[in-house]
């Protein structure tokens, strides 16, 4: 059972750093080392102009609560773990990968987009195609 369970936060966490790193440089996501939960660099993210100038987002903390409050996204700040982690976001995939994690990652890379397009940025992935790109992540990680 121990081993089932540590296979699938294997494939969880390499699908979850993958999802992410679609937005570098914008999220620059760590590989998971056997843990269940990543600790992506949302600093570019931070220093979108929409996002300090409309938003009045400065911090990770700030941006913590703007994904729970606004976006209904239940995230810690790297500032939680000290000062050493301002500018980063801590995800947790230890939740149903089909019902959480999946869906989860979509919401977060177009809710991502959005900030980066709004800020006249241009995004690596575009919004109509994060359903197809984490589609194949999921058939690689998952299948």
């Amino acid at each position: 059972i121990i081993n089932k369970d540590f296979v699938e936060y294997e494939k969880k966490g390499g699908f979850v750093s993958e999802a992410l790193n679609l937005l570098k440089p914008f999220i620059v996501c760590n590989e998971a080392e056997g843990a269940f939960y990543l600790f992506p660099s949302f600093q570019r993210v931070l220093d979108l102009k929409y996002v300090k100038e409309d938003l009045k987002i400065k911090t990770d903390v700030d941006l913590r609560n703007w994904l729970l409050y606004e976006r209904g996204v239940a995230t810690l700040s790297g500032s939680d773990f000290g000062q050493m982690g301002a500018g980063y976001i801590r995800f947790s995939y230890a939740e149903d990968r089909n019902r959480h994690i999946i869906p989860g990652m979509k919401y977060i890379l177009k809710v991502v987009i959005e900030l980066i397009e709004k800020s006249g940025e241009i995004s690596p992935l575009k919004v109509e195609d994060v359903d197809a790109k984490v589609g194949e992540l999921e058939k690689k990680y998952f299948m």
